[in-house]
């Protein structure tokens, strides 16, 4: 499962460091670790996908879709503008997810198009914050040189009231001891505990 509300680039970018190939793995698994904590602590998930349908009028092959970025289409239908029309599922071409441009083919202007689409999830920029925050703060000792110097591989993680990272440093190339992580940053709580607020009991 890939991360969905970082990244590591952004965590590389936070600590403003160039990450290692296995610093970059631990930025991954810990990434997931930090958005687990976030949906715990708020009592709900910040990633939506939910589809969309929407129809338009067709004035040529090029259709550009409301909700921009796009993440996927699943079906494209057309229909005369006669009355009690049948829709026909056609072919189509998603050609720029960005601006929602999606193909038609060539011959159907004045139909309707019924587009059947996911928008791509925009992350609010606090949830993004907390989980690029909360991954760097259990990252920065592989940074400074706490663990060995270098990145050693998860071994274990607990979420609870206090998330627990334990790094394997059996398998790393040059750490030499293990460590323990615990707790979470004091500016990470408000800005997790801020999104609690907005959630409807």
């Amino acid at each position: 499962m890939a991360p969905r509300y970082s990244s590591v680039q952004q965590v590389a970018d936070h600590l403003g460091a160039d990450l290692t190939g296995l610093q970059s793995i631990e930025a991954d698994r810990l990434l997931l670790a930090a958005e687990a904590f976030i949906d715990g602590r708020t009592e709900r998930t910040w990633s939506v996908t939910a589809s969309t349908t929407e129809t338009q009028t067709i004035a040529g092959q090029a259709l550009y879709l409301r909700t921009t970025p796009v993440a996927s289409v699943a079906s494209v239908s057309i229909r005369s503008t006669y009355v009690n029309a049948a829709w026909s599922a056609v072919s189509y071409e998603l050609l720029n997810a960005a601006q929602g441009l999606v193909l038609l083919p060539w011959g159907y202007a004045g139909w309707l198009a019924q587009v059947v689409y996911v928008p791509a999830q925009v992350v609010d920029p606090r949830v993004s914050l907390a989980a690029t925050k909360l991954a760097a703060h259990w990252l920065q000792p592989t940074i400074t040189g706490e663990g060995g110097g270098s990145a050693a591989p998860i071994k274990s993680y607990a979420i609870g009231s206090e998330l627990n990272v334990t790094y394997d440093t059996a398998t790393a190339s040059t750490a030499s001891t293990s460590m323990t992580l615990k707790g979470i940053p004091d500016d990470v709580l408000v800005l997790v505990d801020g999104l609690r607020e907005w959630v409807l009991v």
